[in-house]
């Protein structure tokens, strides 16, 4: 599916031991595109508890949060940029108690401690801009 914004509800929740794995492709013309894991499926007003944005204008990923109080701190990641535009890709998020791992075509790359409380609910999977996704699994 061609994707400005693309929202999931995540079954049960983002619980201890959840997978989600997103299969898809950047745009030839790509300038980034994130998945985020949400409190609610408005990515512009609702809390997001995990923020991973690849960059191509830095070969970058970005990992953050968002509260209502705003953005926290980045956690840039440069070294071995595991993106090309116009390449598949499979992330797979795992989540744990200390936070989210993330495995970029069966590699892992990089991990996330959770900043929000882990009592609150983050039932949404939001994918943004410029990406075609072809395939979203919970497990």
């Amino acid at each position: 599916m061609a994707c400005n914004q693309a929202v999931y509800t995540i079954p049960q929740g983002p619980l201890p031991g959840k997978k989600i794995t997103i299969r898809g492709t950047p745009k030839c013309d790509a300038s980034s595109f994130s998945i985020n894991v949400a409190l609610g499926p408005n990515f512009d007003s609702d809390d997001v508890a995990f923020h991973f944005a690849v960059r191509f204008d830095t070969n970058s990923v970005v990992c953050n949060d968002k509260t209502v109080c705003g953005w926290g701190k980045e956690e840039v990641h440069d070294c071995n940029f595991p993106f090309c535009k116009k390449a598949p890709f499979t992330v797979e998020l795992l989540i744990d108690q200390c936070g989210y791992k993330a495995s970029v075509n069966g590699n892992f790359f990089v991990s996330f401690n959770h900043r929000l409380k882990t009592g609150e609910c983050n039932n949404f999977l939001i994918i943004k801009q410029d990406v075609d996704v072809t395939d979203v699994k919970f497990g």
